[in-house]
């Protein structure tokens, strides 16, 4: 199995592009987060799902999204990505 590389957030607002930076090292594309940012729009706030799916739309990904409510994350089976 493939090993993911880790790509740190530079500041709070930076996670949704760390992990984005993260899925595209996966597959051998290598983006600085700056570019990564303004890609997706992120602001003061983050980085939308909107955003995110807008830059990986970008790189050819194809995406699809799916609404829920916050139940979700409440799921004891899911992994918890702190451990």
């Amino acid at each position: 199995m493939r090993k993911i590389k880790l790509i740190k957030q530079h500041d709070e607002k930076d996670c949704g592009v760390a992990c984005l930076s993260m899925v595209l090292n996966f597959y051998d594309t290598s983006v600085p987060i700056s570019k990564l940012r303004l890609m997706s729009g992120t602001n003061s706030q983050g980085t939308s799902a909107f955003g995110l799916v807008q830059a990986l739309n970008d790189f050819q990904f194809q995406t699809q999204v799916f609404q829920t409510d916050g139940s979700i994350w409440k799921e004891e089976d899911l992994p918890d990505p702190s451990r």
